[in-house]
């Protein structure tokens, strides 16, 4: 993956995906172009990433393959400024991948469009306005035949005969709109709601305990783990808001109880006494507030197409197909040397020099033979 914010990005309104989108590319170039396609958004696509990626394939390889993917229309790369909510700005590149070829024009809009809110990627597709109806002729037709629609249910339903301890639809809707208005179901929701808010709370009634709170059950079950915490009603409700406070800042009912029963002394004489001190001095802190948008909006202000190999724009270069004339003629030369690519002068090869075979073999003869060493003088 690419750092936050680069790599790749899907264009908009993109054909399905197919088994043929890349039909009419070769081989090469459709194998990674259908890579390129697979991967998500953000991810490094540059040639020297693809040659690490794909191993059927070199970084010649891979930089070829972008080139002519680029004048297919499948890639731009765009070079965006971005500025922050609190003011800092920021360039980024991207590079647009679009399943569907696109044309040079295509592009130019898109790159015209890419403005406003930009902080989660790509900003959706303008919508098409669709053409206004005519006036008078298809809204009318569609009334008109819902109207002949009910009429002929209407038709229907009068001419047969009605149940003895029912009445027709018609004769019910008249009497059920002269009852009185107390009787709609809207308003006897709204006075049930409106009553239920004026009541007062009811008190429980005496000898009736009010339901355990989670923090009160806590404390309560500590006795059949530990019996050396064996606690009364009184001291429960005296240490519950504690517990309350514990549960309040994240901790579980296992964190409070292992906090609570581990490490205990030997000797407990006041379990009350001792799990007060425990809950004060062993509170965990408060947890930090979680931000609403941990990523600071971003909008666009400014958006070039460069080229997609030396990031040069489009107001210093002229671009040709997404590429620029250096790069391009860059390729087009490594291409036409090969794949083995250029070769240096000192490794070509060259005409072996002829040898005279009777000089050469009197050298050896003559470096073979011992020379004659001077005889020693007498020692005197």
């Amino acid at each position: 993956m690419a750092k936050a914010g680069y790599g790749k990005r899907d264009a908009p309104d993109q054909a399905p995906r197919r088994a043929d989108d890349f039909a009419g590319l070769e081989p090469r170039e459709a194998a990674i172009a259908g890579y390129i396609d697979r991967l998500p958004e953000g991810a490094a696509i540059g040639y020297k990433v693809l040659a690490e990626e794909l191993p059927d394939y070199g970084q010649q390889a891979c930089r070829s393959a972008l080139d002519r993917l680029t004048r297919a229309g499948h890639l731009r790369r765009i070079r965006i400024h971005l500025a922050q909510a609190d003011g800092r700005r920021r360039w980024v590149t991207r590079t647009y991948f679009s399943r569907t070829a696109r044309d040079a024009d295509w592009w130019a809009a898109h790159v015209r469009f890419v403005r406003g809110l930009d902080a989660p990627g790509q900003p959706p597709a303008p919508a098409a306005v669709a053409p206004a109806p005519a006036t008078g002729t298809a809204p009318s037709a569609t009334p008109a035949a819902t109207t002949a629609a009910p009429s002929a249910s209407a038709a229907a339903s009068a001419s047969a005969p009605a149940p003895a301890h029912t009445e027709p639809y018609a004769v019910q809707g008249t009497d059920r709109a002269a009852e009185p208005a107390e009787a709609a179901p809207s308003t006897i929701a709204t006075t049930a709601t409106t009553t239920a808010r004026t009541e007062p709370e009811r008190e429980p009634e005496p000898g009736v305990r009010a339901p355990r709170s989670e923090a009160y059950a806590l404390l309560a079950g500590l006795g059949g783990r530990e019996p050396r915490l064996q606690l009364s009603d009184g001291e429960c409700v005296q240490l519950e808001h504690l517990v309350g406070e514990w549960l309040a800042r994240g901790a579980g009912r296992e964190q409070i109880t292992r906090a609570l029963t581990s490490g205990l002394p030997t000797p407990v004489h006041s379990a009350g006494h001792f799990l007060r001190k425990r809950l004060e001095t062993k509170m965990p802190p408060t947890p930090a507030p979680v931000p609403e948008n941990d990523q600071l909006d971003e909008y666009v202000i400014e958006s070039v197409i460069v080229c997609l190999f030396c990031d040069q724009d489009e107001t210093t270069t002229t671009l040709d197909h997404g590429v620029c004339a250096d790069c391009s003629a860059a390729i087009a030369r490594d291409e036409a040397v090969g794949l083995t690519g250029d070769v240096p002068d000192t490794f070509l090869a060259r005409p072996r020099p002829e040898v005279d075979v009777a000089a050469r073999m009197a050298e050896l003869r003559s470096a073979a033979v011992r020379p004659v060493l001077p005889s020693p003088r007498p020692r005197r």
